[in-house]
């Protein structure tokens, strides 16, 4: 992704770039994310935000417990 920021860098998708979304896709709707948990151990918030969108993963001891994303609308 990184490399796609430098000036001048095009796009292409590719059937590479397809099989890596349709991965990440199946496991982020296929794979349970819910836990039961203890309240005895401290929780990590992680967000992130850019102009156009938020997103945050709730874990505790390294395991993910929920996660979010939102698209901002906003007026200019």
């Amino acid at each position: 992704m990184t490399s796609l920021q430098k000036k001048g860098c095009t796009f292409q998708w590719t059937f590479k770039c397809q099989q890596s979304f349709n991965i990440l896709e199946h496991l982020l709707t296929t794979t349970p994310v819910l836990k039961v948990v203890g309240l005895e151990k401290s929780f990590v918030v992680c967000m992130d935000s850019i102009k156009e969108s938020v997103g945050g993963v709730l874990t505790k001891e390294g395991k993910v417990i929920a996660y979010e994303s939102q698209i901002l609308e906003y007026e200019q």
